[in-house]
């Protein structure tokens, strides 16, 4: 038995040996990186740490708008020169008008209309400036300019079968802009037309409009009636406030440079 396993382990040994011996080196060279040149187009995805591991508010609603992505694309019009834009457009409404069935309801409301709608559109133009010609690394510095609008409409309207009528509309314009400096690097993914990266910069952003104007029309049985005033949902020390100015500035700011770090994954094509 001892005899056996000694030969056992003679010879495998001597048969993987045997087998390794007989195989070739693979010749095969992966390039690394497909780093783009003039008329090169990208799409980017970008992904917010920040965001995802937590933040106290995310930056859009830092400026007054809704939290979402941009959609993002480039264009080398030089070799080490890009165009970059960013857009993003949100809209969410909902509306209902109708006449009142005064038999069916029991009331003497006769009509009522409804409507909540929000709109805004963002867009980011910039340009990129690149630098390393290393294959594997891309470092580059980008400016751009942030540029967003939008609105916020509710209309509560009310019509009574004698006659009579509440009608309340509430209009919130919103204009942002301001301007961005980033630095970024790109390692590209083998010979695929991909890269992946990171950025990091500096935001300010300025936003204006920032009241709601809201126009009441009424009539009863002391008459007809209407005002216009304004409204501001918090204060600038983050208080609620409920009062009904006649005229209103409001405006804000907000620099930073936490927000302005991402993860990008760019597709490149011709």
């Amino acid at each position: 038995m001892t005899k056996l396993i000694t030969l056992f382990f003679i010879l495998i040994p001597a048969f993987v040996f045997a087998q390794f011996s007989g195989r070739t080196g693979d010749s095969t060279v992966y390039k690394l990186g497909g780093r783009p040149v003039k008329g090169y187009k990208a799409l980017t995805l970008s992904f917010d740490p920040v965001g995802i591991f937590g933040s106290d508010e995310s930056f859009y609603k830092k400026v007054g708008l809704t939290d979402g992505n941009l959609f993002n694309g480039k264009y080398f019009f030089k070799d080490n020169m890009a165009a970059r834009l960013g857009v993003r457009v949100f809209k969410d409404g909902q509306s209902s008008k109708g006449s009142v069935d005064v038999d069916v309801s029991g009331n003497n409301i006769s009509g009522r209309e409804m409507r909540d709608v929000k709109t805004e559109y963002i867009l980011v133009p910039g340009v990129e400036r690149h630098f390393s010609n290393n294959n594997i690394f891309d470092v580059y510095v980008a400016g751009e300019l942030y540029l967003g609008f939008g609105r916020t409409l509710t209309v509560d309207n009310t019509d009574y079968n004698n006659g009579f009528y509440e009608h309340n509309k509430r209009t919130t314009p919103k204009y942002m802009g301001g301007f961005g400096a980033v630095v970024g690097v790109n390692m590209f993914v083998l010979d695929l037309p991909i890269s992946v990266g990171v950025e990091y910069g500096l935001n300010a952003i300025f936003n204006f409009a920032n009241k709601t104007k809201v126009v009441s029309e009424a009539k009863d049985a002391l008459g007809e009636r209407s005002s216009t005033y304004y409204t501001q949902e918090k204060d600038p020390f983050g208080n609620a406030d409920s009062n009904q100015y006649s005229s209103l500035k409001s405006t804000g700011s907000y620099v930073n440079t936490a927000t302005n770090f991402k993860i990008n994954v760019n597709f490149y094509f011709r």
